[in-house]
């Protein structure tokens, strides 16, 4: 059998596989990461050993299945509770002996009662009244909600779940009607959180103490759930301040509102009451919850140090508590919501001193990092400026002016009761600050005086007893000078990684973290306390992030370069070579240091060169690293091993690894030192044959040297330790794939907004950092309920708005309704543009339609020529003027409503698109209707990849945008570039050849009218000569036309056959129309005899007729007069905006016109935004609208650059989608049209962001974090999408999908609520057809051990898992589909890991492109490729392999399963161990359906791939047993397909 492949690809030229194969190289290279930080130990193999012991916890915990089968918890399981809720044999003792034998014994067996349903259908059914006092019941629950979160689950979901039972019968489950189980959910879960707040935290263990504040962490990081934020917010809310020193309590009471403080007062009076009764109120228990939790936990840190040297197994255990717990306190001080009320307990309790002052921190042990870390973030959120009621960031000067206010109160109390040290009264601020200068007077007072002044400034209440040092400590904390957090956290450290965070492991956590301890790191929650504090934890994430990625790059380059220990040259050499990597030809050189800026000491720029040699790669990499540009990161690293290192062993990196700096190169250049940036510069495609001269002497020339750009901040700390001779010892060079790369310019961009002052406009500020209110939301949309609303094309007819708005009066306007009346008989078929006044009071709709010319600029559209809106009656010929691109989808209600709230101004649109359901479609409908109705707005386009920005960009292109006004930038244009529906250069050269392309065709046509003319004089040089020729001939011509034209029409002796004459005989530009073949046909200006009057003899009635047919043909004629005045306006118009392309020179002056005055529709990936968003700021980049395709996979920080890409300002332009004339817009038309263009003319971009639209799907995957410590800690991989959602702002669903089958749609609609079919995929003959030879749509296809394989899942690297069972029947099955005529693009191979992603290309190609070519040549899938990276696209058949057989794995994530099941149109076939998978509780829903088909995979025998004809085999028809085959496994498959193979 054919085996999968280990081997890493990194350095091969398959870029495809890079961050596959990156992941698997972190997961090889794990144990030799792990070892670095063994410091006792030096022995390499020692090193392994002890990281095998410490570090590989989950290897050494894992199972098999057999053990799990066998298992005791397992045997349980099924006796009580695994198939169903068990509510009739509940025993409490099982329970009790559960939580004592087993949940205590380990995590793993916690993980087994998890796996068992456990909660969901034991615990929780069966919490009531009796068992809410039972210990064992409690902590179970717990622990149980614990390994839910840990394991990246909703932890409180089964909270809601309807089968609870709150009474005290345990066979009671389903007495309650549905009616009240929400009221159930919500009292049986507060009966668990009181139950809670009532176990005496001194009779519980340090593990279980710990779990105890778990629970609570997870709930507060889960209040969006209105089950936990009803009971969460009651610990932290007002009456905890009743607990507050006298004097604190009173100071803080002044600052409460007046209905807040008689609530406070009100309380205060009933706990006094309660506690003389000594009741035991809960109410007590929710105000001194948090304050007895302070307490213990001061006791459990105080006994740390004799633990350590006692008991260090307690040790361990409370030292876990003691970081748990100041996690806890870092979520409550980092959300407003609970920071509130709380801070005043905390600060009053003094905590941050009390836990500095522990003997354990002081004593500097390396057990207490992790402490020391959490105690600093902590500290950083405890002197955040802002203020606690308002969420407000202070300035600094509010912040600096409430320390002076707190240092004068100071003195006023020294001054009036402490004559002793009257002298810090007299002194200034700066004395008092002084941390000596305070310490030398006020030691002198003895302890009671120190607490008589501690007492007098509200820090102590008056019975308190603290030692004299403490209150020392106290008054030094309080009146120090603050340093500002920016200044310390961003602006003085290095951008990039140095040898000291990278291989350090407290630092960058190990990607193997299973959440069982705190780390200190900050955390992405709902909320932030501001925008400093927002890009403040993005910024110490990214930089984590980035560095583990780094380290993971340089070991792995190192590796390959295998450095060994030259004795003779006592020097490092290299023997290997790396793809990625380089030995520096020549040593590094700094060659400049530019001064540092007036208020920093740091250099304003340190510049180096860097030398390397591409003598010695091949061909294609010496390309890629002469292909290095401008911007591009380098790191330049130092390499030393000495007499002892061994080579061919793995070293240890950090001991071999001396020096590592990040670089940016600014400059790229040739050996005689000449800047060679043109080999890299795309700008100017009118010097090909110069690039390609370039581009030959670049390949031939194997040297190559770089400008480079140091960091300064790491520059000025080498610089100030004596560090710079560590410049001279760099050895080799590595480079990155550039689009891992970003992290620079990301970094740079958030440094750079750090104090800025206007981050979003108001209407979105808040609500960015997690804060709506009623302010924030659609209030403009009721000042504009009167006023029509511009829909442009988004309604295909009048009987679409009737389908949509069909619970809505509908009223036709009178101009609508004389349009019907003329063309009763299709009315549904008239092209029109709709606009919709909207009447909330009587619920109904007021339809009119408009012209588009008449709401935007006149040279917009293709048929701006024509006032009708459809061009079919043009006289001009379709060549000549383009037909009009319409919308030709009919929107569904919630599309509509979609489209429609991304249209309203000041306004954040959130679209939710399952599956299939049109998300692409309407955001092109969005930004058409912007365009259309806003012509001088410009729109952003984001997207996550380059893919879906293309196939965006393909669909706006085909409607009625003029591509003049379309920009793509980035490099994923070459895509677009090369799809055969556009066939268009988009990019900024793309865009310049277009506009001198259309000058050239342009000029050529004034040229040619200029002939028709007989004007001799070369008109058409220059766009100038041009544009003059329009002035002094053109229009003096047509004036003098329309001038002996109205002489005619005044004249009364003439009729209308005389006029028509006139007009065939002078019209002065008949020539050019006739001779260049513009019209349809020439009638216009053919003399006919018919279109006089009947002759004199006639009768009245046939004179009268005639007269009226007469009207008729002049009318007509004047409208086809004005039709081709327009086609040569409309020449001359384009020609003044082409006249700036050809008065610039320069490529770049060209490309900064077009994107900051000509274009509309700006679009790039959200990489792109990062990297250039200095360039576009710098420019002065403006745009009004943004919106955010693949919203949910884009990352917190990155959906917020795209927002900074302009100096955000409330400044509102003059564009606007609401149509502010209501009786009509069709009066004054022409004036209308010369105000748009000459507002285009000017450019006239209004500023200001208007509308923010995302789109995406937060139920599929989130955005990827390569440290799994990072995204399942901190919630690094938290989109912003799926924040908003989860902070509950108002969003729209969509629920109608048309991608799947009726019956596939089954197996992920589940998760949306509402989500239905489009009629297409019940009528359309594709979805109503069975797939041929296979009986079933969607099947899941046991694959067992017992087949043959006999291994199930394997592992043959941590990580690494694979299934050669299901590899194999899977192939097997697409040699039988393609041998049956299936064509190979239409079949697409998913699994869920990159071990089976590798194996599976590795069995297809030897499989099925043998290199015997006698053999069948199958031919190979449209893509192998795991369910992460095949999100957002879709094919006919789907070949899932699941893998796992021995734990669930990530299918658990309901998120990976929804995109799994969802990507099949016409078949999906799921492989994998059906009596494994079929008891996973997440997966349930989906399995429940799978279970109900035979879980052996049935063929057809008689069908052949495509179906045809009248005997067609329905998808819902009965199948005919005699002509099904069932398939028992992979080999009775395998037998199957190599028997059709002799036959042929």
């Amino acid at each position: 059998m054919v085996k999968g492949t280990n081997k890493t690809n990194k350095h091969s030229t398959d870029n495809e596989e890079n961050d596959d194969n990156r992941k698997k190289q972190k997961l090889e290279n794990n144990n030799n990461n792990n070892n670095n930080n063994n410091n006792n130990n030096n022995n390499n193999n020692n090193n392994n050993n002890n990281n095998n012991n410490n570090n590989n916890n989950n290897n050494n915990n894992k199972l098999t299945l057999s053990e799990v089968l066998g298992d005791e918890i397992t045997k349980l399981s099924k006796q009580h509770w695994l198939r169903e809720v068990n509510t009739k044999t509940f025993d409490s003792n099982l329970v009790e002996k559960i939580y004592r034998e087993e949940m205590l014994k380990s995590d793993q067996r916690v993980q087994l009662l998890e796996l068992s349903h456990y909660l969901e259908n034991y615990l929780w059914p069966n919490f009531n009244k009796t068992t809410s006092t039972n210990k064992y019941h409690l902590m179970s629950i717990l622990m149980m909600v614990n390994e839910k979160s840990k394991e990246g689950l909703n932890s409180f979901h089964t909270f809601h779940s309807k089968t609870n039972n709150s009474n005290n019968s345990n066979n009671n489950n389903n007495s309650t009607t549905n009616e009240n189980d929400g009221e159930s959910s919500f009292s049986t879960f507060k009966n668990l959180f009181e139950s809670l707040l009532q176990i005496d935290l001194s009779e519980l263990t340090n593990v279980e103490k710990c779990n105890f504040i778990k629970f609570f962490i997870n709930a507060f990081q889960n209040v969006e759930d209105v089950l936990v934020r009803n009971e969460c917010l009651k610990i932290v809310s007002y009456p905890i301040w009743l607990h507050l020193s006298p004097g604190r309590y009173q100071q803080e009471v002044q600052s409460l509102s007046e209905p807040l403080e008689k609530k406070l007062r009100l309380f205060k009076k009933k706990i006094e009451k309660l506690s003389n009764n000594n009741s035991n109120s809960i109410e007590i228990k929710y105000s001194n919850f948090l304050l007895d939790l302070m307490k213990q936990f001061s006791e459990t840190l105080d006994s740390l140090e004799t633990l350590k040297s006692s008991n260090f197994t307690q040790f361990k255990e409370s030292l876990n508590y003691c970081e748990r717990f100041l996690e806890f306190m870092i979520d409550l001080m980092t959300q407003i919501t609970t920071r509130r009320f709380f801070f005043a307990l905390f600060d009053d309790f003094h905590f941050i001193l009390k836990t500095s002052q522990s003997e354990f921190l002081k004593s500097n042990d390396n057990k207490s990092r992790v402490l020391e870390g959490l105690l600093g973030i902590l500290k950083v959120y405890y002197n955040f400026d802002i203020d606690n009621f308002t969420g407000e960031e202070l300035t600094k000067d509010q912040a600096t002016g409430i320390h002076y206010q707190e240092i004068q109160e100071l003195q006023k109390v020294v001054f009036k009761y402490f004559p002793e040290i009257k002298e810090i009264s007299l002194r200034n601020v700066s004395f008092v600050e002084s941390k000596s200068d305070l310490l030398n007077i006020i030691s002198t007072l003895s302890q009671e005086r120190l607490n008589e002044l501690c007492y007098q400034l509200n820090l102590i209440s008056k019975e308190s007893n603290e030692s004299k040092n403490f209150l020392i400590a106290l008054l030094l904390m309080k009146y120090k000078k603050k340093e500002s957090v920016v200044e310390q956290s961003i602006n003085r450290v290095s951008l990039y990684p140095t040898e000291k965070l990278l291989w350090n492991e407290s630092a960058i956590p190990s990607t193997n973290y299973n959440n069982e301890k705190a780390l200190p790191l900050p955390k992405l929650n709902l909320q932030f306390l501001s925008f400093n504090d927002y890009l403040m934890r993005n910024f110490v994430l990214i930089r984590l992030e980035s560095a583990y990625e780094i380290r993971e790059d340089i070991q792995d380059s190192i590796k390959r370069l295998s450095p060994k220990f030259d004795s003779n040259t006592h020097r490092t050499t290299f023997s290997g070579w790396s793809r990625m990597s380089l030995p520096l030809s020549s040593p590094f050189k700094i060659i400049n240091v530019q001064p540092s800026v007036i208020g920093e000491i740091k250099p304003k720029q340190v510049i180096g060169v860097v030398n390397i040699s591409t003598s010695s790669c091949k061909p294609h990499i010496r390309e890629e690293w002469h292909s290095i540009k401008e911007h591009d990161i380098l790191f330049l690293i130092t390499i030393q091993l000495n007499s002892n290192s061994l080579t061919n062993t793995n070293h240890n990196f950090s001991d071999i690894v001396k020096h590592v700096r990040g670089c940016e190169v600014i400059e790229i250049i040739d050996n005689n030192n000449n800047n060679n940036n043109n080999n890299n510069n795309n700008n100017n495609n009118n010097n090909n044959n110069n690039n390609n001269n370039n581009k030959n002497y670049s390949n031939n020339n194997n040297s190559k040297a770089f400008k480079v750009s140091l960091d300064s901040n790491q520059y000025q700390e080498d610089l100030e330790s004596s560090s710079l001779k560590l410049y001279d010892t760099f050895n080799i060079v590595v480079r990155r794939n550039p689009k891992e790369n970003n992290f620079k310019a990301v970094l740079d961009t958030i440094t750079s907004l750090f104090n800025c002052k206007d981050y979003l406009p108001d209407w979105f500020s808040s609500i960015f950092l997690g804060y709506p209110s009623s302010n924030n939301s659609n209030g403009d949309n009721e000042k504009k309920e009167n006023e029509f609303v511009l829909f442009n094309d988004t309604f295909l007819n009048l009987n679409h708005i009737n389908q949509v708005y069909n619970d809505k009066t509908i009223e036709l306007s009178d101009k609508l309704k004389e349009d019907n009346n003329k063309n009763n008989n299709n009315s549904d078929d008239k092209i029109n543009n709709f606009k919709i006044k909207f009447n909330n009071e009587n619920n109904s709709i007021l339809v009119d339609c408009y012209d588009n010319n008449n709401n935007s600029n006149g040279n917009n559209n293709n048929n701006n020529n024509n006032n009708n809106n459809n061009n079919n009656n043009s006289l001009i010929k379709k060549e000549k003027l383009e037909e009009i691109k319409r919308n030709k989808i009919e929107f569904t209600s919630k599309q509509i409503e979609a489209i429609s709230s991304g249209m309203k101004r000041d306004n954040l649109t959130l679209i939710v698109g399952p599956p299939g359901t049109g998300k692409t479609d309407i955001a092109v409908q969005i930004i058409s209707n912007i365009y259309h109705s806003s012509p001088n707005e410009r729109t952003l386009v984001i997207t996550h990849s380059n893919q879906a920005l293309n196939q965006l960009f393909e669909k706006i292109y085909r409607l009625d945008i003029n591509e003049r006004y379309l920009l793509r930038l980035g490099h994923g244009q070459k895509q677009l570039s090369s799809s055969t529906s556009t066939q268009k250069d988009f990019s900024k050269t793309g865009r310049i050849d277009f506009w001198l392309g259309l000058r050239l065709q342009k000029l050529e046509q004034v040229d040619k009218l200029a002939k028709s003319l007989s004007i001799t004089d070369d008109v058409s040089y220059t766009c100038d000569t041009a544009l003059h020729f329009f002035s002094y001939h053109i229009l003096s011509r047509f004036e003098k036309f329309q001038h002996d034209l109205s002489q005619q029409e005044a004249n009364q002796d003439n009729d209308d056959k005389k006029k028509i004459i006139f007009i065939q005989e002078n019209y002065p530009f008949k020539n050019f129309f006739i001779e260049n073949s513009i019209l349809k046909n020439d009638k216009l200006f053919t003399p006919t005899s018919s279109s006089s009057s009947s002759s004199s003899s006639s009768s009245s009635s046939s004179s009268s007729s005639s007269s009226s047919s007469n009207d008729q043909s002049l009318s007509t004629i004047k409208e086809n007069l004005i039709e081709l005045w327009n086609y040569i306006k409309e020449i001359f118009k384009e020609i003044e905006e082409c006249k700036v392309f050809e008065l610039l020179k320069s490529p770049n002056d060209r490309y900064n016109y077009l994107l900051l005055k000509q274009s509309k529709i700006v679009a790039m990936t959200c990489t792109h935004a990062a990297l250039k968003r200095n360039e576009l700021l710098r420019l002065g980049f403006k745009f009004d609208n943004l919106l955010m395709e693949e919203s949910a996979q884009i990352s917190d920080i990155e959906s917020f650059i795209p927002l900074q890409l302009q100096s955000n300002s409330n400044e509102i332009g003059d564009g606007d989608l609401i149509d502010q004339d209501n009786s009509s817009s069709s009066n004054n038309s022409s004036n209308n049209n010369n105000n748009n263009n000459d507002n285009n003319n000017k450019n006239n971009i209004s500023r200001g962001l208007k509308r923010v639209i995302l789109i995406g799907d937060h139920n599929q995957l989130p955005p990827i974090v390569q440290n799994q410590s990072l995204a399942k800690y901190s919630h690094f991989d938290q989109s912003l999408f799926t924040r908003l959602i989860r902070l509950e702002i108002p969003h729209i669903t969509l629920d109608r999908q048309g991608r799947s089958r009726p019956s596939i749609s089954e197996l992920f609609s589940w998760k949306y609520k509402g989500l239905q079919d489009l009629p297409l995929v019940k009528e359309q003959l594709q979805f109503k057809l069975a797939n041929p030879g296979l009986a079933y749509d969607y099947q899941l296809i046991n694959v067992d051990e017992s087949d043959g394989y006999g291994v199930g899942e394997s592992e043959p690297t941590p990580y690494f898992y694979q299934n050669l069972g299901e590899a194999e029947y899977i192939v097997s099955m697409f040699q039988y589909l393609i041998a049956i005529g299936y064509p190979s693009e239409k079949i697409t191979v998913l699994t869920t890991y990159n071990g089976q992603k590798h194996l599976l290309r590795d069995v297809f190609k030897a499989k099925c492109t043998p290199q015997d070519p006698k053999k069948i040549q199958y031919g190979l899938p449209l893509k192998i490729t795991t369910i992460d990276k095949y999100q957002g696209q879709q094919n006919d058949i789907i070949l899932l392999s699941l893998v796992r057989t021995k734990q669930y794995g990530h299918i658990r994530d309901v998120r990976r399963l929804i995109v799994a099941m969802s990507r099949a149109r016409l078949g999906l076939y799921i492989f994998c161990k059906k009596q494994f998978f079929q008891n996973c509780y997440e997966t349930s829903m989906v399995f429940s359906k799978l279970l109900k088909r035979p879980d052996k995979l049935i063929i057809i025998k008689s069908e052949q791939y495509p179906i045809s004809g009248e005997n067609a085999r329905q998808i819902n028809s009965k199948l005919n047993e005699n002509d099904c085959f069932e398939i028992q496994n992979s080999f009775h498959m395998k037998s199957l397909v190599e028997s059709n193979e002799q036959s042929n």
